[in-house]
């Protein structure tokens, strides 16, 4: 029997789409951008109507075209100033025309021009890097060159903030902007009162266990005996390793005492036996997630242990993007803060991460990434078993930055099942793309017909719903008997 296989082009990229808002046609009505959760934006201007005259917007050195526009608005909260890029530059196509962006800072009739763009992006497409300062208020108008219109997405790119003072407790190396969350902690404290007979030397290693290749968040590190104070808001999750000095196997009975978040903990401290050294783990009652939006909220918690898990779409597995056919999105993580990432159990890396669900419904699926350098990952569920991986690397031997998966029933896709993707990005602000891509498989997808195959994908009319239907008349009658009869006794072989 011969099997016709024909592949139908259908791209399912994982990311966040904000809806086109026809109220957006005016300065006025301008649709407001969250910088912090807001990616991209997909708009037309097709229609409408040019309001040039009415939003008294400047040319700014760029003379505005007259095939209409979409405008957008928002106001920067920080405590420094920070680097904003918007472009139009999209895959695939799927910005459409020749587009211009035009910013602007103060009121609708009196704007002031901040920056403008016309062809700096991919294919006549608009691409521009601004300051952004605290408590101003942007607008932002994507419209055409000359009297073009078409479909565009905006796509916002926007680093993450965070505390960039290295004097305070909660400072990020990562932040390129302030978020104004700097923290000046009360001071932590731990003693250790070491036994007579345990020689001199050894070493105190308070940390947070990152783990991975990047190894452990160190806080302090000290000789025993000697009293250290560390900032209270970097300790949750904390470990104290206590190291021998060399020489010695026992602690003799020596005992610890941390306080902390105005909690006290005590103890003998652990001899290590075959290992190197001991190790306490603090577990903070008052540790947890603080964020009131976030899935894993801790009403009960004081302090945050950096654990959150953002409700935004696609930022964990358990609010993932539900992949729909025929959708594109550009990915673009510069926003995104980096993350503590579970890859295996027990094993971590630092990165920024997205999350996609799929069912499969049959045929053969192909999952791609390209751009920076990212990472797939398939799970049977979430917190499940990684099933399928793949990065830029086969066997030991480099093959792409542009990893590729390809699978189907023979890889034991289960149809009706719901599979999750997580795409890590190591590359941390890199743009790049997840595609999901499908070659159909047909056959009989109707599970009350005798030949039913859960791997096809699509109905080729094979469907036999009535078996007993022999001469394919639509109806069993005397003749099928007949007929069943006659070949009664006979080899199949």
């Amino acid at each position: 029997m011969k099997t016709l296989f024909y592949t139908v082009a259908l791209l399912m990229i994982c990311g966040f789409i904000a809806p086109e808002l026809s109220a957006q046609n005016t300065c006025g009505t301008a649709q407001v951008i969250d910088l912090i959760n807001d990616s991209q934006f997909s708009g037309s201007t097709v229609g409408v109507s040019s309001d040039n005259a009415t939003s008294g917007a400047p040319s700014c050195g760029l003379a505005l075209g007259t095939g209409g526009q979409k405008w957008y608005q928002f106001t920067f909260s920080g405590c420094s100033t920070a680097s904003l890029r918007l472009n139009t530059c999209m895959a695939f196509g799927l910005t459409t025309f020749d587009t211009q962006i035009h910013v602007y800072s103060g009121s609708c009739g009196n704007l002031n021009c901040v920056a403008q763009d016309d062809d700096s992006g991919c294919e006549l497409t608009s691409d521009v890097t601004f300051t952004i300062v605290p408590g101003v208020t942007y607008r932002v108008r994507v419209g055409g060159y000359a009297a073009n219109s078409g479909t565009f997405f905006l796509n916002v790119v926007f680093d993450s903030g965070g505390c960039v003072d290295p004097s305070a407790c909660n400072y990020s190396s990562y932040a390129s902007w302030d978020d104004c969350s700097c923290y000046y902690s009360s001071l932590a404290e731990l003693e250790t009162d070491i036994a007579p007979g345990v020689p001199a030397g050894g070493t105190i290693v308070v940390y947070q266990p990152i783990g991975g290749i990047y190894g452990p968040n160190v806080i302090e590190t000290g000789a025993p005996g000697v009293l250290a104070q560390f900032c209270e808001a970097d300790l949750c999750g904390l470990r104290i390793a206590f190291y021998l000095p060399d020489g010695a196997t026992s602690w003799l009975g020596s005992t610890y005492s941390l306080t902390i978040h105005g909690n006290t903990f005590s103890g003998v401290i652990p001899d290590p036996g075959a290992e190197t050294n001991s190790v306490v783990i603090v577990e903070d009652p008052t540790c947890g997630c603080t964020e009131p939006s976030a899935i894993n909220y801790t009403s009960d918690a004081l302090y945050d242990d950096g654990t959150c898990e953002s409700a935004s779409l696609g930022s964990s597995c358990m609010n993932p993007h539900e992949m729909l056919w025929g959708t594109a999105i550009y990915m673009d993580l510069g926003f995104e803060p980096l993350n503590i990432i579970e890859l295996y159990p027990g094993e971590y890396a630092l990165g920024k991460d997205k999350w996609c669900s799929f069912t499969y419904q049959g045929g053969a699926i192909r999952i791609s990434a390209h751009g920076g350098d990212p990472v797939i990952y398939v799970k049977d569920a979430c917190g499940g078993n990684v099933l399928y991986y793949m990065d830029d690397f086969t066997q030991g031997v480099f093959i792409s930055l542009n990893p590729v998966l390809s699978l189907s029933c023979d890889d034991g896709l289960v149809p009706g099942e719901t599979y999750y993707i997580q795409t890590l990005n190591l590359n941390y602000n890199s743009d790049y793309v997840v595609e999901l891509g499908l070659t159909h498989f047909p056959g009989c997808t109707d599970p009350l017909a005798s030949n039913y195959n859960a791997c096809a994908s699509i109905d080729d009319g094979s469907c036999d719903t009535c078996p007993a239907d022999l001469d394919n008349s639509g109806v069993v009658n005397v003749t099928d008997l007949l007929q069943f009869v006659s070949a009664y006794g006979t080899s199949c072989n």
